[in-house]
């Protein structure tokens, strides 16, 4: 309907979910299930949700930028703290999967619409962080 692919790692939702607790070797398999439907076909853009991806997929990648910037906050002013968008290229079965890690994104309380905003510029080469 919308064109996109949208996996879920974990397929329910937690108010608490602590990947340390689960373990990355419980989930290192589906890892490995998620990245080769990943790699099956070429895709025009790859985002993983979450900062669990940033140690998660850290055997697999081979190339990584970290982006750091502010965010404008509805009343106008910048955020204090710095929010971040990871690229990366990911080694998986012979193939390369250029992906962001957007570690910030569904946090609460942070400015959204902004942080969507940021994204879009870096996926459409508009930044220069």
């Amino acid at each position: 309907m919308d064109n996109k692919l949208q996996i879920e790692l974990i397929p329910f939702g937690s108010d608490n979910f602590n990947f340390n607790e689960v373990g990355v070797k419980n989930i290192e398999p589906f890892i490995d299930n998620i990245l080769s439907l990943i790699a099956a076909k070429e895709r025009k853009q790859v985002i993983f949700c979450g900062r669990v991806f940033d140690n998660i997929l850290n055997e697999y990648v081979t190339k990584k930028k970290v982006h750091e910037f502010k965010l404008q906050k509805t009343d106008g002013t910048l955020t204090k703290g710095d929010y971040h968008f990871i690229e990366i290229d990911i080694k998986h079965n012979d193939k390369v999967i250029k992906a962001i890690i957007a570690p910030q994104y569904a946090m609460q309380g942070m400015p959204i619409e902004q942080y969507g905003i940021k994204l879009n510029q870096l996926l459409n080469g508009k930044t220069s962080n």
